[in-house]
Parts: structure tokens; sequence; C-alpha cells
């Protein structure tokens, strides 16, 4: 008789993923992609990552999770318009969002999101050292 480890038979894959910004205000968010990560799906789904967890969600399709914590400092940072900047002189606002090894798991949840956990791994690897960083401020703006 063959003896299963339950997580053996996970069917999803879950990521909950991060963003502080420079005050350490922090907010996440979790997703869950159909199909299990592969140990290969994971090393490539990491070393695409800026530094290792590094990472714009909207570029990848999944969301900005930043727009969260905008409200906890917004008097304290219009430009000379009275105009949000998230970036003025107190802005704490960035445009990296984080995932680290331990926030991804395998789930028997149902998925969230249409794409495979592997096809998410493809559109990371696709964007690896190639974010732009400009693109998803002005997006903040």
């Amino acid at each position: 008789m063959i003896k299963l480890n339950w997580k053996d038979v996970m069917k999803n894959t879950s990521i909950s993923y991060k963003y502080t910004d420079a005050t350490n205000y922090k907010t996440d968010h979790t997703v869950i992609f159909s199909g299990s990560a592969t140990d290969t799906d994971l090393i490539h789904l990491f070393q695409s990552l800026d530094d290792g967890d590094g990472f714009i969600p909207s570029q990848v399709g999944l969301l900005d999770i930043q727009f969260v914590l905008q409200t906890h400092d917004v008097k304290d940072n219009r430009d000379s318009e009275g105009e949000y900047n998230p970036f003025g002189p107190e802005g704490s606002d960035h445009v990296w969002h984080s995932i680290l090894r331990e926030n991804v798991e395998k789930t028997n949840l149902d998925a969230t999101e249409a794409r495979s956990i592997q096809e998410f791994v493809r559109a990371v690897m696709s964007s690896a050292h190639n974010w732009d960083v400009d693109a998803a401020i002005n997006r903040l703006k």
C-alpha cells in the first residue's frame, strides 16, 4: 500500500505577497493559482524576483496593494498644488512588493486566479530584471 503525505496531494498554490512602505506600514494579499508548484517552478520564481523577493504586481497581472496604505499619510503628501503625491517630500510609497519563500504554500483551497502557477512563474520570468519602475510610479500619481 502506498502511503501519501497530505501535502503531496495538494492541488493548488497559494502565494501571499506583501507591501511595506518606508514608514513600516504593511499590508498583504493572497492569491491562489491552479496547479501545484514544483521545486523547479519555485527556483525560477525566486531567481526572477528583484533581489530574490521584489516585484511589481501589476506588471505580472496582480493587484498593486500599496493603495491600501495611501490613506494613512495623505495630509503629509500634498504637492504645491495640493494634489496627493505619494513620492512627495514626506511620501513613503514606492512600487516594490515582496514574495517570501515561507509565503508560498500548496493548498486545496479553490484557485482565485485564472492562471496556473506555471503561467504566473513564466510571467515573472518574462519581467525579470526588466521591471518598469517608471510606469509603476506613474500609476501611483
